[in-house]
């Protein structure tokens, strides 16, 4: 059996809570550990959804905290770049919609 892959999502907008995040839970071969999001309502609501899930509020603390696989980006698209390189840094594999 191949082990989980450890994922974070960077930006908990719409989009990431009702379209990304379901799509990962039909996975058993990934977990979303992590969430990266400034405004605390939508940490709280990845809380809510997400058990166990840690949060943070930008992605720059996730990226040196977290042990993870890859990303997913879901952020504002002015963002997307800034959150791609720092994950390649990282040395994780990125998913940005």
């Amino acid at each position: 059996m191949t082990p989980s892959r450890h994922g974070a999502i960077i930006g908990f907008g719409n989009v990431a809570a009702n379209g990304h995040l379901p799509g990962w839970r039909e996975r058993s071969d990934f977990d979303i550990v992590a969430v990266a999001e400034p405004d605390p309502q939508r940490r709280a609501l990845a809380i809510e959804l997400i058990p166990g899930v840690r949060t943070y509020a930008d992605s720059a603390a996730l990226l040196r905290q977290e042990r993870l696989d890859f990303v997913d980006i879901a952020s504002p698209p002015a963002l997307h770049a800034p959150a791609i390189v720092a994950a390649a840094h990282a040395g994780l594999h990125v998913l940005c919609e």
